[in-house]
């Protein structure tokens, strides 16, 4: 922030818990239980099982510190330089020491045999399968590069929106857009829609735009922040309910998955 603008410290703590949650998930969850010495004796646990959610709080606040920087912004240039400058330098970093680790020792991962097209998709903030029309079988170096590449979809989408329509309908779009990726392409395949159709619509799902309901209710409870207005929390946390209904839908989620969500988005709140 600028220095005559006040931090909002108590949103970095609960970034700080979502980082948390996600950290302790991926190393004692089941994602890498056959590299770990302990396998998945902890996947189970409460909490650890459930720390994917903290994915969900995390975009959350970015749909709130978001949409206050878009404002503060003067154009969609300046608001995406100001991302690009937050964002890129860490992910080459990260990318260059994944890279190098995988290269130059003999440690086994997820991921292993990494080759220097791979380093691609991070450092451009692209899904691997916008590229694969290019090179067929890129990858990314690491798949949790995936909630990056929904960030930076956000950005696009929703600055472009809020500059050519304003904020009501930035987020209102956000929101329609969450609910034809999911759950509209999961029924586009139920009813048998052409596949030209779902080939048109499935770089929703590399976006993981089924997401944007979380940005869309941060956004609201930033706009709630400025002014106070009782109907924008209102609506923000009927937004956040749609996006933890949306999420419930992913095979495999249970009741401790969908309380996990909600405890996050009422702590918050």
């Amino acid at each position: 922030m600028h220095k005559d603008q006040q931090r909002i410290r108590y949103l970095d703590g609960l970034r700080g818990v979502s980082i948390a949650l996600v950290m302790v998930w991926h190393f004692y969850g089941p994602t890498y239980a056959r590299f770990l010495p302990f396998g998945d004796a902890y996947a189970g646990v409460p909490v650890i099982s459930d720390g994917w959610a903290g994915v969900e709080m995390f975009f959350l606040i970015s749909g709130f510190v978001i949409f206050m920087t878009l404002e503060r912004s003067s154009g969609f240039v300046d608001f995406m330089l100001r991302r690009w400058k937050r964002l890129f330098p860490a992910m080459l970093v990260a990318s260059v020491l994944l890279f190098a680790v995988d290269r130059l020792t003999d440690l086994q991962g997820p991921y292993s045999g990494a080759r220097l097209q791979d380093v691609v998709p991070g450092l451009l903030f692209v899904s691997p399968a916008f590229l694969r029309a290019i090179v067929p079988d890129i990858r990314s170096l690491d798949n949790v590069f995936w909630s990056l590449y929904a960030e930076v979809a956000f950005y696009i989408i929703f600055a472009l929106a809020y500059r050519v329509a304003g904020w009501r309908w930035a987020v209102a779009f956000l929101v329609l857009l969450s609910l034809i990726a999911r759950p509209g392409l999961g029924l586009l395949a139920e009813i048998g829609a052409p596949g030209a159709v779902q080939r048109l619509l499935a770089p929703m799902g590399w976006l993981n735009i089924g997401k944007f309901g979380w940005f869309a209710a941060g956004a609201l409870f930033a706009k709630w922040f400025e002014s106070r207005d009782r109907r924008l929390f209102a609506i923000g946390l009927g937004v956040a309910a749609l996006a933890i209904v949306q999420d419930s839908l992913v095979p495999g989620r249970g009741a401790s998955n969908i309380a996990m969500m909600v405890a996050l988005t009422l702590l918050f709140c």
